[in-house]
C-alpha cells in the first residue's frame, strides 16, 4: 500500500537517528583530528591529490587552488 506500520515508522526513526549519530561522530573526528594532523603532516602535492580525489569521488569542482 505504501504506507508503513507504527512499528516500521519507529524503527525507520530509530535507525536515521543511530546513522545521524554515527555520521556526526565521523565528521567530528575528521574535522578535530584528521584533516588537522593532515594539513600540518602532508606535503602541499599529498593534499592537492586527497582534495582532488575527494572532489572526484563527489562530481564537484575544485574552486580554490590546492
Amino acid at each position: 500500500t505504501g504506507g508503513l506500520t507504527e512499528a516500521e515508522v519507529h524503527e525507520f526513526r530509530s535507525s536515521i537517528s543511530s546513522l545521524l549519530s554515527m555520521y556526526k561522530d565521523h565528521i567530528s573526528m575528521e574535522d578535530e583530528v584528521i584533516f588537522p594532523l593532515a594539513s600540518r603532516m602532508l606535503p602541499d602535492s599529498e593534499k592537492a591529490a586527497v582534495a582532488t580525489e575527494m572532489a572526484g569521488r563527489r562530481k564537484i569542482k575544485l574552486v580554490t587552488p590546492v
